[in-house]
């Protein structure tokens, strides 16, 4: 999850940079206040920081880990959500800065 989310920010700022110095100033306000961009970026956030707290959860109990299967569960759908949304996310900033 951590990769994904070093990648995606990192492809998202390549993008920003060759879109400010190949087009107009004002497509780089445009992308980065776009509501559906934040969704996605919030959404990576809310994720990591769910695992963080779920991976502190998991205590030792005798020889063995009790980890919360309800939470892990909950933890991969949201981590293939997030994949999803990388995807969506990485189309939708190429869509916005196309010229037409």
């Amino acid at each position: 999850m951590f990769s994904l989310t070093v990648f995606s920010f990192s492809m998202v700022m390549v993008l920003l940079n060759q879109a400010s110095s190949n087009f107009s100033p004002r497509v780089l306000p445009g992308i980065i206040s776009d509501e559906k961009h934040q969704f996605v970026l919030g959404q990576y956030i809310a994720t990591i920081l769910y695992n963080i707290f779920i991976l502190i959860s998991i205590e030792p109990t005798e020889n063995s880990y009790q980890t919360p299967g309800f939470s892990a569960l909950i933890c991969i759908i949201l981590t293939v959500l997030c994949l999803a949304s990388f995807i969506y996310l990485i189309h939708h900033i190429s869509q916005a800065i196309q010229v037409v």
